[in-house]
C-alpha cells in the first residue's frame, strides 16, 4: 500500500509540475511578446481609410442626426473642400470614383507618424487646410439627411494629412500621416 501511495504522489506531483510549468511558460511567452512584439500604435493607411472597393458595400448602423434613433447608413458621395486663393473663397467639389481611386493608390502604402507633436497638429489649426469627406445618408428613401462617415484633412501647403478614425465616440480621433507635398498633390488629383 505504501508503494501505491508514493506512486500516486509521484503522479500527482508530475501532473502539477506539468500544469504549473506550462502556465509559467505561457506567462513568459506573453511577457516576451508584449515587450518585443507589442503594438506600435501606428496605422497602415489601407486599414484606416475606406477603400474605393468598399464604397458600394458601405452599410453600417449609427445614430441619425435627424431622429436620434439608430439607423442604417449607406454611401452617398465624396466631397473635396479647399480654399481657392485666386478667388478668395472656399470651393467644394464632388469627387468621382476614378479620382478617389487615384488618390487612394497614391497614399495606400503610407504609415502613420509615430510621436505626433504639437508642431504637427498645429498645422491643421491655421491657414486653409483642405478636406476630403466620405458622406453617407440613411438607408431610407424618404430621408434627405447626410453626415460625414470619414474625413481626411490636409495641412495647408504641407506634407502632413490626418484621417479621422471611425469610432463610435463623441470625440474625433485622428491618425496623422506624412507624404511629401500631399496638399499640392491632393489638389491636383481631387479638384
Amino acid at each position: 500500500m505504501n508503494k501505491q501511495n508514493r506512486s500516486k504522489r509521484n503522479e500527482i506531483s508530475a501532473f502539477l509540475v506539468v500544469v504549473f510549468g506550462g502556465g509559467a511558460f505561457a506567462v513568459l511567452v506573453a511577457i516576451g511578446l508584449v515587450l518585443f512584439y507589442g503594438p506600435s500604435g501606428l496605422y497602415d493607411l489601407k486599414y484606416a481609410l475606406l477603400s474605393p472597393n468598399m464604397i458600394d458595400e458601405l452599410k453600417y448602423q449609427d445614430v441619425s442626426p435627424q431622429t436620434g434613433a439608430r439607423q442604417n447608413f449607406v454611401f452617398d458621395s465624396i466631397n473635396f473642400t479647399y480654399f481657392h486663393p485666386g478667388e478668395g473663397r472656399w470651393k467644394k467639389v464632388v469627387v468621382d470614383r476614378e479620382k478617389y481611386q487615384k488618390f487612394y493608390d497614391l497614399v495606400v502604402g503610407d504609415v502613420s507618424v509615430k510621436g505626433v507633436t504639437p508642431t504637427i497638429t498645429d498645422q491643421f489649426l491655421s491657414s486653409y487646410p483642405a478636406m476630403l469627406e466620405i458622406i453617407v445618408h440613411p438607408d431610407d428613401k424618404y430621408s434627405t439627411v447626410t453626415k460625414t462617415f470619414q474625413e481626411v484633412t490636409f495641412a495647408y501647403q504641407g506634407d502632413y494629412y490626418r484621417i479621422e478614425l471611425h469610432e463610435e465616440s463623441s470625440q474625433k480621433k485622428w491618425a496623422y500621416f506624412f507624404h511629401k507635398d500631399i496638399y499640392k498633390t491632393a489638389l491636383e488629383i481631387l479638384k
